[in-house]
């Protein structure tokens, strides 16, 4: 017998504005207080990567993007689900960033990136970039 675990699309979004990075923070929501994170979302059925973070950004800072390279993918396992995460760098087209999901963003130096604690993966992504 074989246990099926769920399998779930999540995409994040690497926005670079001159030399700096845009991280977000959901400290509002209990289990992620403190965190921060690469903004993005889950993968709708039938819907790319690429139009799932143009959503994603859209709902969450009012930004419209424009999705660049991929820079590397993470597997996350939790108990009853299997999460992959794929970072994408991307830049802003239009808009001014209006925090609907979070409760603060930063631009963030590269050097300056590891001084923060993030979700489970972002982390991980920081050696990529």
């Amino acid at each position: 017998m074989s246990i099926h675990k769920a399998s779930i699309e999540v995409v994040a979004a690497v926005i670079k504005k001159n030399d700096s990075f845009l991280i977000a923070n959901r400290s509002f929501e209990a289990n992620s207080s403190g965190l921060w994170e690469f903004p993005g979302g889950k993968v709708e059925e039938k819907e790319s990567f690429v139009s799932a973070l143009k959503r994603e950004i859209e709902e969450e800072l009012s930004l419209k993007i424009q999705v660049g390279d991929k820079i590397t993918s993470i597997d996350l396992k939790a108990s009853d689900k299997h999460i992959s995460v794929h970072y994408f760098y991307a830049l802003i087209l239009s808009g001014e960033i209006t925090l609907n999901v979070h409760s603060e963003f930063k631009w963030v130096e590269r050097n300056q990136l590891g001084r923060f604690k993030y979700i489970d993966g972002d982390r991980y992504v920081l050696k990529h970039l």
